[in-house]
C-alpha cells in the first residue's frame, strides 16, 4: 500500500537530497515524489537516450555524476530491505545471501569482510548477492574509475578502484513478481499511506 520509492525516500537520513534518475514515464515518478514527499528535497536528472536495450543502471548513475560530488548512497529502484540507513561514512556493498546466484550479482568476501570478486549472474556465482544498494564514500575514486559506456553496475564495481566493505540486510527483489507478493505480505501491515485502487488498474496515492 505505499510505492516502493517511498519505502526508500523513508529510510534515507532526513536531511539527505535525494536525486531520482527518471527515464520511461519519468513524469509521473517526479510528480509521485513532489506530491507523496514535500518535506524532502529532490532533484530529477532525465537519462538522455533512454533505451532498455542499450541503457541500464550504471548508465542512469552516470548521468546523475555532477550532482553526486560528495559521499553518496545509491539504490536501485526494484529493492526493498529491512532498517534504515545511517550517514553515508564508509565504502560498502549491501549485501544478503542467495542460492540463486544466476539471478542476481554475487561477491566473495575476505576475511576482514572486504569485497573481492564480483560475479555477475553466474551458476558459478558466491554465496553473497547484491541487493542493489551501496555507500560510495570515496566518491572521487569511485568517478575515476567509472566508464561512460558501461551499463551495469556490477561491471562498474569489477573496476572499480575503491575497497568496498560489506553490510547484510534482510532483502526484497521486488522486481520479479513472486518476491513482490511475498515482499508485500510482509511489508503491507507497517504501510501508515492508503491507496484506492481504480477500475483501469491505475492508483491513486494519498
Amino acid at each position: 500500500n505505499m510505492a516502493a520509492i517511498s519505502h526508500i525516500i523513508k529510510k534515507t537520513p532526513p536531511e539527505y537530497e535525494i536525486v531520482v534518475a527518471i527515464g520511461y514515464m519519468g513524469d509521473q515518478v517526479r510528480d509521485y515524489c513532489l506530491a507523496a514527499h514535500p518535506e524532502r528535497s529532490f532533484k530529477f536528472v532525465e537519462v538522455e537516450s533512454f533505451n532498455p536495450d542499450r541503457t541500464g543502471p550504471a548508465t542512469s548513475l552516470y548521468a546523475c555524476k555532477h550532482l553526486l560530488q560528495r559521499p553518496f548512497y545509491f539504490c536501485a529502484c526494484d529493492v526493498y530491505f529491512e532498517g534504515d540507513l545511517e550517514p553515508c561514512s564508509s565504502d560498502w556493498l549491501g549485501l544478503s545471501r542467495t542460492v540463486l546466484s544466476e539471478l542476481y550479482a554475487t561477491v566473495d568476501l575476505g576475511s576482514d569482510g572486504k569485497v573481492k570478486k564480483i560475479k555477475d549472474k553466474s551458476e558459478k556465482g558466491y554465496e553473497y548477492a547484491w541487493t542493489g544498494l551501496m555507500s560510495v564514500f570515496s566518491h572521487e575514486k569511485f568517478w575515476r574509475s567509472f566508464r561512460p559506456s558501461q551499463k551495469e553496475i556490477p561491471d562498474v564495481l569489477k573496476d572499480s578502484n575503491v575497497s568496498f566493505g560489506s553490510r547484510f540486510y534482510t532483502w526484497y527483489d521486488i522486481g520479479t513478481l513472486d518476491n513482490y507478493i511475498k515482499a508485500r505480505k510482509i511489508i503491507e501491515r507497517d504501510s501508515d499511506t492508503f491507496v484506492i485502487p481504480k477500475i483501469n488498474g491505475e492508483f491513486f496515492y494519498r
